[in-house]
């Protein structure tokens, strides 16, 4: 199952799930939650079913939320409601493991030019990564035009994010495509930030900009699969969080990192991994082992948390965790749970900066002598594991929630008034 989770105003928090139309094992609806430090608290509440691996999202200027599901769906939630029929269908989508629909991403103006961003998988004489822009007007997508394609792919480690910078640049992260080499290659896009402008164009001053043999659209290389992405309030600068070594690569596991990545760094794959250090490499901010395996980032710089304000969160694939860290400038000061529960659904995706989002993947209990393979220490597999089906809910800060919810039926409800 996926949840998509949502803080706003002492916590607004929007879950999507799949394979379930009820809460999940362990949740109910109005159940409350706390942080460890007790100064935050959630409310849990359905706003809707029948989805399937949804992946990223994005808030519309008027509250309304598009979401992508992995096997090629664009769905909205209008007014707090599910649309039944899809926005958009991508018509050459190649789903399969932890590939497909990924990331969707709103133009920073886009009020005036309604332009939305679509990352996702397909297949031109193997597995392919590109991304999209379409227009969104009248409830429609409208206008394709290639930002960039022919990027690397593969079922695992494809990426990828997609997400504006403070600098109105487009980065996209790429994974390795599962060949260790390409990470390192600057004749590749596999391993990679790209920044690009918001047409496909090349930024003029990119760092392998007049370099001989190197892909103009590089930022930064030396990735195998980096899934966060966020930038600092005050200093600008790019946070991103990266999944480690699985066991099947020789390289041990864990080694999940979160990385502040700048201007034409290496950032080591697959020549160091873990607290590894080189010469002319960036060695991660902070390493975890065993793995998180940590899928999207977002700095909080909202008013309804102040002891959050400025901390750099991110969601786990492994654990059922969301990780918040607080920072020292540079450093990453200490790294602590802001929520966490027994049983809690895997976090896919977390957005901001003024709401926490994010989506959870909840996965089917198999039993123990099912005798299919389990899954790596890693875990950034997550996807081969996900039931059909799907359940969106919003968690409401329970000290703004003196409203009852309204139920419009048994399965979907909404907290009047908060979203």
């Amino acid at each position: 199952m996926s949840k998509l989770l949502l803080l706003n105003s002492f916590v607004v928090v929007s879950i999507l799930l799949a394979a379930s139309c009820a809460a999940p094992t362990g949740f109910a609806d109005g159940q409350v939650f706390e942080t460890k430090t007790k100064d935050v608290r959630f409310k849990l509440e359905t706003v809707a079913t029948g989805l399937e691996v949804p992946w990223g999202f994005a808030w519309l200027p008027n509250t309304d939320l598009l979401f992508t599901e992995r096997p090629g769906r664009v769905r909205i939630i209008e007014k707090g409601k599910l649309r039944a029929e899809p926005v958009f269908t991508v018509p050459d989508v190649e789903p399969s493991s932890e590939s497909g629909l990924m990331d969707i991403s709103l133009h920073p103006d886009f009020a005036k030019n309604s332009f939305v961003f679509l990352a996702y998988s397909y297949n031109k004489d193997g597995k392919r990564v590109k991304v999209m822009r379409y227009r969104y007007a009248d409830g429609k997508f409208n206008e394709p035009t290639v930002i960039i394609e022919n990027i690397p792919g593969a079922p695992n480690h494809a990426g990828m994010r997609c997400r504006f910078g403070p600098d109105g640049k487009l980065y996209v992260t790429t994974g390795d495509a599962t060949d260790w080499n390409l990470a390192q290659k600057l004749d590749s896009l596999a391993g990679k930030t790209l920044r690009l402008n918001d047409d496909g164009t090349i930024p003029k001053d990119n760092p392998f900009v007049g370099t001989a043999g190197a892909r103009t659209e590089i930022w930064s290389y030396g990735h195998r699969n980096a899934q966060g992405l966020a930038w600092q309030p005050g200093t600008g600068l790019m946070f991103q969080t990266e999944h480690g070594p699985s066991f099947f690569e020789g390289k041990g596991s864990g080694g999940d990192e979160v990385n502040i990545v700048e201007r034409g760094q290496n950032l080591g794959w697959s020549e160091i991994h873990h607290t590894e250090k080189r010469d002319g490499m960036i060695s991660p901010l902070l390493e975890y082992s065993p793995a998180c395996a940590p899928a999207s980032a977002m700095f909080y710089n909202g008013s309804a948390f102040p002891t959050m304000k400025g901390d750099f969160f991110f969601s786990c694939l492994r654990g059922a965790k969301i990780i918040r860290v607080t920072l020292d400038g540079r450093k990453g000061r200490r790294s602590g749970k802001p929520h966490r529960r027994q049983r809690w659904p895997n976090p896919r995706n977390v957005r901001g900066p003024r709401r926490l989002h994010l989506f959870l993947h909840l996965k089917p209990r198999r039993p123990s002598n099912s005798g299919q393979r389990r899954r790596s220490d890693n875990a950034d597999r997550a996807g081969e594991l996900i039931n059909r089906g799907g359940l969106v809910v919003s968690l409401l800060g329970a000290a703004s929630c003196s409203q009852s919810p309204t139920k419009t039926d048994s399965r979907v409800q909404e907290v009047s008034g908060r979203l």
